[in-house]
This record gives C-alpha cells, structure tokens and sequence, in this order.
C-alpha cells in the first residue's frame, strides 16, 4: 500500500493532450485547480471546461510527452515553477495570484 501511495503523491498534475495537423499541444494544470474558475477583474481561466480535463501524470511523465509537444498551455505554482527551473518557460503571466504561459516550443 505504501508504494501505491508514494507514487500517487509524485503525479501531482493534470495533463490534456490535444492534437490538431498531426501536432500535440499539452494543457497542464496544477491538479488542485482542476474545476476551478479564477478571475480578477476581467481576466479570467476557465479551468472547468474539458480543455484541461486530462490524466494524473508525474514531472518525469510531463517531460517525456514535451518532447513531442509544440505548445503547452500550463496554470499554477507547482508546473510553472518546475517549468521555469527545466528553461521551458520565459515568461510567465498571472491571474489572481495563478501563474500561467503559453510556450510555443520551436521544432527546428
């Protein structure tokens, strides 16, 4: 049971694949914002919709779906600050204290 659990505790965020023109583009989201609506002012993510409804996957699981990615739209603390630290991510914006960006990844 112990291991179930540690590895469960790793797959701390929530992933969308998207393909469109034979290209994937990954939503990734925080897993506890999933459902969530964040506003301020009018800015605002609508993270209930089933753009973001994806599957639990841990940071090593993310990394090796990126590779094949040529967009990512990431939301929250947890997977934009592990994306800042792996140099995916150079800008960063945010609503209502929630960071989120949009890279697109050059294939070239």
């Amino acid at each position: 049971m112990q291991n179930i659990l540690s590895i469960q505790k790793y797959k701390m965020f929530i992933v969308k694949k998207h393909t469109h023109n034979n290209q994937l583009l990954l939503s990734i989201i925080d897993e506890d914002l999933i459902g969530k609506k964040i506003v301020e002012g009018k800015k605002e993510l609508n993270l209930t919709s089933t753009f973001y409804a994806g599957e639990e996957m841990s940071k090593e699981e993310i990394l090796n779906l990126i590779k094949k990615a040529v967009q990512l739209n990431v939301v929250g603390k947890k997977i934009v600050s592990f994306l800042e630290k792996e140099g995916h991510i150079e800008h960063v914006l945010e609503i209502n204290d929630i960071p989120y960006a949009l890279i697109v990844i050059n294939k070239n």
